[in-house]
């Protein structure tokens, strides 16, 4: 029995395909009913029974190195520049609209403001589509050539496949962060082929998912090193573009003209990298599923299950982190407030109290604030004494408690204070909503104002000759 025949009627097992058009298509190849037959039964025995196909490590000799992904990468973008203008277009605008946003260019443009969400929702989708379609590409290996229209079409038609994947792939990787991180980090490896298993072998939601994980099953290392790797490359030459930017625009003078320059030159180069990465996500994927025959990508269904359970596990403990987020911040902000209020009622009574002694020091000073800032001093207070103003009409005094200032005077305010007192006897009253201007002096008011002096004019008087 051909070994190629048992694997063609097993791929097409595992797809989905119906008996009754794996045969026709078989019968059309030639092969007769006995062959058939027993293709069949070998191929369903070898998956009911996946030990059979235990997996080995693949040696690194059949795995790209690290150079050659970059170098080979490198090699498909430059062949294939009609891929470069879809991914680059749409990173371009999404920094050029974050540079207007935050630009006063649309201060008071209330419509284009309303617009930029929507623009920058159509600039996502637009992106996914164009790495949706280089994705079509790099993984169909077919020989012949794709050109990005047919991989675009592709892409619209299988869009929400593919975000299904990355969306159940992003939730078991969460799950796994959630618990101390390392585990978030291995599950991420595991599961990097899936959307190339389902470019390549159609299969869909968790099978997906799990058939990556059987093909990084004991290569873990050589993958993590090889993604590693290139993502530290990738951030390294991201390091020395900021630095050639930040040479080349120090004399501008305009942080927001090197951070124009600076989203610009790193939109250029993820566009780059993201074709030179997809490029050699496909490579590895060929490096393991040569030597990885396509069986049922869930080996045991408790592995399946532990997926699934990562996968749950990620909403409900987002769901419980940010609830305990916001409830720890409404108990912050309501112990402030009370603390406030506490504050607050503390210090209006310890201003009454300052209050009644500066009176009484007036009605047995002869009638005068002179010397009352000593016995305010001496006094047993709880807030720390700010400044103490006094003259013989008047006095101000003001008081901390160390994040807001209050006062009090001879006119009888009691509230807090926006100005420090300076030289004045007398506290700034300030409106809450508006800055009002500041009351009179007591001591202003106290001085006799001046009337202007009369002033005599005398007129020489000339004789009138006709008189």
């Amino acid at each position: 029995m051909s070994p190629e025949l048992i694997k063609a009627v097993k791929e097409r097992i595992i797809l989905g395909r119906s008996r009754e058009s794996i045969v026709d298509e078989l019968h059309q190849a030639g092969h007769s009913d006995e062959m058939v037959g027993q293709a069949f039964k070998l191929a369903e025995q070898q998956i009911a029974n996946p030990i059979d196909l235990e997996l080995q490590p693949i040696p690194l000799s059949s795995l790209p190195s690290v150079s050659e992904l970059i170098k080979n990468g490198w090699a498909f973008t430059k062949n294939r520049t009609d891929f470069i203008l879809p991914i680059m277009l749409p990173l371009l605008s999404l920094a050029i609209i974050d540079y207007l946003s935050n630009s006063s260019m649309l201060d008071g443009q209330a419509i284009l403001a309303n617009v930029v969400p929507i623009l920058n929702f159509i600039a996502i989708v637009l992106y996914l589509l164009s790495v949706n379609a280089l994705l079509f590409v790099v993984s169909k290996n077919s020989g012949r050539h794709i050109g990005y229209k047919e991989a675009f079409i592709w892409s619209k038609s299988n869009f929400f496949s593919l975000f299904w994947i990355s969306m159940l792939t992003s939730l078991v990787v969460l799950g796994g962060f959630y618990l101390f991180i390392i585990p978030g980090i291995i599950v991420s490896v595991f599961l990097y082929f899936s959307q190339y298993v389902y470019v390549s072998e159609g299969l869909r939601g968790f099978n997906a998912l799990m058939r990556s994980r059987a093909l990084v099953q004991n290569n873990w290392w050589p993958i993590a090193v090889r993604i590693g790797l290139m993502g530290i490359t990738f951030l390294g030459v991201m390091f020395v573009l900021g630095l050639i930017i930040g040479f080349t625009t120090a004399g501008a003078g305009n942080s927001k003209t090197f951070d124009l320059f600076f989203d610009f030159g790193t939109q250029v180069l993820s566009a780059l990298m993201v074709i030179i990465f997809v490029h050699a996500g496909a490579a590895l994927y060929r490096g393991l599923s040569t030597n990885t025959p396509p069986q049922v990508p869930m080996q045991p269904d408790s592995d399946k299950w532990k997926y699934v359970t990562l996968a749950i596990l990620a909403p409900v403990l987002t769901i419980l982190f940010i609830s305990l987020v916001i409830k720890n911040t409404d108990s912050y902000n309501q112990s402030n407030s009370d603390t406030a209020l506490s504050e607050s009622i503390d210090m209006k009574q310890q201003l009454s109290v300052i209050d009644n002694l500066a009176r009484e020091y007036f009605d047995t000073n002869n009638s005068s604030y002179d010397g009352v800032c000593e016995s305010i001093k001496s006094s047993d207070t709880e807030y720390s004494l700010v400044d103490c103003i006094e003259s013989e009409g008047s006095y101000a005094a003001s008081f901390s408690t160390g994040k807001v200032d209050w006062c009090v005077d001879s006119d009888g305010y009691k509230k807090t204070i926006m100005v420090p007192l300076g030289d004045r006897t007398t506290c700034l009253d300030i409106d809450k909503n508006s800055a009002e201007t500041p009351k009179k002096l007591k001591s202003e008011i106290s001085e006799p104002t001046q009337e202007p002096a009369e002033t005599s004019v005398e007129f020489e008087t000339t004789p009138n000759p006709s008189i």
